[in-house]
């Protein structure tokens, strides 16, 4: 992140500022011709406000947000599982013609 201020001296800052506290890596002051730059190096992308109060530049700097991670699928109600029919998964027993067709007994009418 680069603030660029005009009409600001930085001369009594000309060394790298260590700050290693999350999101800021470090902060890098120079100096051209009017102009002051602050280059702040951020370890990751953060929302930023930059504004002046009571003659102060305030730097304001979200908190990081983790990683964004899947929102776990909510659960499904439990059901009792259907069984599944045993007789559709076994193969069929091969069958003899005669007994496959078997004759119903005859029986005598009395009429």
């Amino acid at each position: 992140m680069i603030v660029d201020i005009t009409d600001a001296d930085l001369s009594a800052f000309k060394d790298k500022i260590v700050v290693d506290k999350s999101p800021v890596i470090d902060i890098t002051p120079s100096q051209v011709e009017n102009i002051a730059r602050l280059e702040i190096a951020l370890s990751q992308s953060v929302d930023t406000r930059v504004y002046a109060s009571e003659g102060k530049l305030i730097v304001e700097l979200a908190k990081p947000v983790e990683a964004a991670q899947p929102a776990p699928e909510p659960r499904r109600s439990r059901r009792p599982r259907r069984r599944k029919r045993q007789h559709l998964l076994r193969p069929r027993r091969q069958r003899s013609c005669s007994r496959s067709r078997r004759q119903a007994p005859k029986r005598a009418h009395g009429w």
